[in-house]
């Protein structure tokens, strides 16, 4: 006796609801999301006169863009700035620094460099950008 086989019928799973599903979807989720817009802080700078300062009373310190200090003409690592600091900002406490950094420093440098004047006593700091004091 011989039984007769039956060939297997592939089932193919209709795409078409699928798609639609999917679009009722992205419209529902577009529609109810919620757009914030970002809300903006109306600031209001003080009118004043740029002070001219002697070049010479302001300290640099340059973050170039391999993370070396130079201060001055000389360079230092990070422990040396903090000491050399220390005994600038002890001798006159009104010293003004400048800590200029280049196109591509890392923030975290820059922050370390601001925490060690700040923790040296340096109050007059200002932050500038290195390609734009070449000018």
């Amino acid at each position: 006796m011989e039984l007769e086989r039956q060939e297997r019928r592939t089932q193919q799973i209709p795409l078409t609801p699928l798609i639609d599903v999917v679009f009722l979807l992205i419209v529902f989720f577009m529609l109810s999301t919620n757009f914030v817009m970002s809300e903006s802080l109306e600031l209001s700078l003080p009118s004043g006169q740029k002070k001219v300062t002697n070049p010479d009373d302001v300290l640099r310190i340059l973050i170039t863009n391999d993370n070396r200090l130079r201060v001055g003409d000389s360079f230092m690592g990070y422990g040396e700035l903090d000491a050399f600091l220390f005994d600038t900002v002890a001798e006159d406490p009104d010293t003004k620094i400048l800590i200029l950094s280049a196109e591509k420093v890392n923030v975290q440098q820059l922050v370390k460099v601001m925490d060690i004047v700040y923790l040296s006593g340096g109050r007059n700091v200002q932050i500038d950008d290195w390609q734009q004091e070449k000018r």
